[in-house]
């Protein structure tokens, strides 16, 4: 696939992938005819497709769908919820195009998808991009006023010219309209049907796609007009316990609160000039442990630790505190300090790890493995002997250090 500067792209949207826009309709009638029509009148004809997946609605959606020429319809005999359903959209769509789940209580406006194909087009490490609206969380939400749907049009018009000055790299994306590149879905998976009937599954989404490589971008020159959860809020307790149930299943899978993650994120890209302090010494670490930009975060880490940032203390308190895999975390800063030179902080921190694990047998290779090549040979091979279960690599080090020691 070919990549484009953000300007040259634009003269270029006939040879990038098509898209499958795929939407679940649920009851809603009036909603669904403006969405799809909104699509049929703003969106460049012959790039896209559209795949309704309807879950048993009662309203008259079902025989008005029928009536309709150009979509790919499935029709389910009950309501298999949101990412089931996304799901039977995306393996149903063309196998070459992009994904672009849009919620079935939006309209879209002029150069909407445009705007969002140049932007994920821009640069091969994008995978997934969304727009703006008027009613939306994670701060995906920009000023707007109109009293009606031609005003609305209006106002995109005017709004929605392309500018990657006003593209904001994103932790997370919302689902309501979320673009995402085929080559990203053949690598990641569908969505996580554990979140069923929905919620959250955009959180573990985005947190897929942010540890397989790839950047979020929040693309402020694409607007679209969104109504509002007609599908969830119908009954405000109902949804709440949901809400608790799949915040709770995100922390089971990944080990990590998805508030918490969201909003020290997005406070770190709000204000990259903040000196670092224990809250981002915490969000480095779990982006570290989630393999969130691994390099980066930890050659941040280690910058700070060189400029005495963060002192070997505030480490050890805030992984104990707030990571799951300790061990992990301890012996990937202890690498690092050690191939920058820090070597009494890189076995202090290997120290740690055995004293929390005495069994682990990266932390074991690794102490040997650093006190061998500065010369504590004896300690090296004590360390290696202590091991229960010697793999090769351990036995390959303990021959080598004990040959040395012989010399």
């Amino acid at each position: 696939m070919e990549y484009y500067s953000a300007y040259g792209i634009k003269d270029n949207l006939n040879n990038i992938p098509h898209t499958s826009i795929v939407i679940l309709t649920y009851n809603n009638l009036e909603y669904n005819k403006l969405c799809i029509d909104s699509i049929r009148k703003y969106t460049r004809k012959g790039t896209y497709e559209i795949v309704i997946v309807d879950n048993n609605s009662t309203d008259g959606t079902k025989e008005w769908l029928k009536t309709q020429n150009n979509l790919k319809i499935i029709f389910n005999d009950e309501n298999d919820g949101f990412p089931k359903g996304c799901n039977q959209g995306i393996n149903a769509s063309e196998k070459n195009n992009d994904i672009l789940l849009l919620n079935n209580d939006t309209i879209v406006t002029p150069n909407w998808l445009d705007n969002l194909k140049i932007c994920l087009y821009s640069s091969k490490n994008i995978g997934s991009v969304g727009s703006v609206t008027n009613s939306c969380s994670n701060h995906q939400t920009v000023q707007a006023e109109y009293n009606n749907i031609n005003e609305m049009i209006d106002f995109a018009e005017k709004y929605n010219k392309s500018n990657p000055s006003l593209w904001e790299e994103r932790v997370r994306l919302v689902g309501f309209c979320m673009l995402i590149k085929r080559e990203v879905v053949n690598k990641i998976g569908l969505l996580d049907e554990i979140f069923t009937p929905g919620n959250f599954e955009d959180d573990d989404y985005s947190f897929r796609m942010r540890s397989a490589g790839y950047k979020l971008i929040l693309c402020k020159d694409s607007y679209i007009h969104h109504f509002g959860s007609t599908s969830f809020n119908k009954d405000n307790q109902k949804y709440a316990e949901l809400l608790n149930t799949n915040r709770e299943k995100f922390k089971t899978k990944w080990g990590v609160d998805p508030h918490s993650i969201i909003d020290e994120q997005i406070t770190n890209l709000s204000d990259s000039n903040t000196k670092i302090d224990d809250r981002n010494l915490k969000f480095l670490l779990r982006r570290i442990e989630n393999n969130i930009e691994y390099d980066e975060s930890l050659s941040e880490v280690l910058d700070n630790i060189y400029e005495d940032d963060f002192d070997y203390d505030s480490i050890v308190m805030s992984i104990d505190k707030h990571i799951i895999k300790k061990e992990m975390l301890l012996n990937a800063i202890a690498l690092g300090c050690y191939k920058e030179g820090m070597v009494d902080f890189s076995l202090r921190l290997l120290m740690k790890s055995y004293e929390i694990n005495l069994a682990d047998k990266d932390t074991i290779y690794n102490i040997a493995y650093i006190a061998g090549k500065i010369g504590e040979k004896e300690l090296a091979i004590s360390f290696l002997n202590s091991a229960r279960d010697k793999d090769d690599e351990m036995l390959d080090l303990l021959h080598d250090i004990m040959e040395e020691a012989n010399e």
